[in-house]
């Protein structure tokens, strides 16, 4: 099941990295499991590791999105901004 669910993220990063191909940014599934680890440690001191745990999962969960994915790539200059396929986030920064 684990590695199920790896696979569904293997193609989504968290961060890009400036000069940097896709294949050397922070893959979503890295980071959120980074973060949960973090949160869970944090929580054991309210003795609500679980609760942690979570949150620290869903903490960036929208970060699983096509629009996102596409923020990132048009971010680095991956996208073309002339290209059909990019997409305007300007009113969506900031929120």
């Amino acid at each position: 099941m684990k590695n199920k669910l790896m696979g569904l993220f293997l193609k989504y990063y968290a961060h890009s990295k400036e000069n940097q191909p896709p294949e050397n940014w922070q893959p979503l599934v890295e980071h959120l499991q980074g973060v949960a680890e973090i949160c869970q440690k944090l929580t054991e001191k309210i003795d609500m590791p679980k609760s942690g745990l979570i949150l620290g999962l869903l903490h960036d969960f929208g970060k699983y999105s096509s629009e996102f994915q596409q923020y990132l790539h048009s971010a680095t200059v991956e996208i073309n901004s002339n290209n059909h396929r990019s997409i305007n986030l300007e009113p969506k920064k900031g929120k």
